[in-house]
């Protein structure tokens, strides 16, 4: 059950953010500062924040996408992701990684929109619709279309902004 292994494995997985890999946490950490691994993700995500490289900007946002997941399903990753994550309040924090889960969004639908014409123009084709079925069903084939990506990070972003909106639950 993906919903359930969404709500154990941060509570599963602890680990110290500045571990320096000491012999002895090789099997799992044991550092006195260690803390569960959504809190290590959002110290991930904040040294990303002030970051102006466009590289770091797909970062946040793929992060931003992943935290929304995250919570979607599960009140308690939603409280320790906000507790974690940097900003004074959890409608500023929301409204952060929905302002990066957009960015991404709109990135990664112009990427596949791009490689999806480069595609078309290297075979020598116009728009497929068969060529187009085959790539989103995973056959190798003279075009690529992911609309499955595309609507899992628009949901993420309608979630996001009702959490936002309506508070956290």
């Amino acid at each position: 059950n993906v919903h359930l292994l969404i709500r154990l494995t941060p509570v599963l997985l602890v680990l110290d953010f500045n571990c320096p890999g000491q012999r002895r946490c090789l099997k799992g950490c044991t550092c006195v500062s260690r803390t569960n691994s959504l809190a290590c993700l959002a110290q991930v995500y904040g040294q990303y924040l002030t970051s102006t490289s466009e590289l770091d900007a797909v970062v946040r946002g793929h992060m931003a996408v992943l935290f929304g997941l995250l919570m979607e399903h599960s009140s308690s990753n939603q409280r320790t992701l906000l507790a974690a994550l940097p900003g004074s309040s959890d409608k500023e924090k929301l409204g952060t990684l929905l302002h990066h889960a957009r960015d991404f969004t709109t990135f990664y639908v112009t990427l596949t929109r791009k490689i999806a014409e480069a595609g078309r123009r290297r075979e020598g084709g116009d728009e497929d619709e068969e060529a187009d079925v085959q790539a989103s069903s995973g056959n190798s084939g003279p075009a690529f279309k992911d609309t499955m990506g595309e609507a899992v990070a628009n949901g993420v972003i309608a979630f996001l902004s009702r959490l936002r909106d309506h508070g956290v639950r």
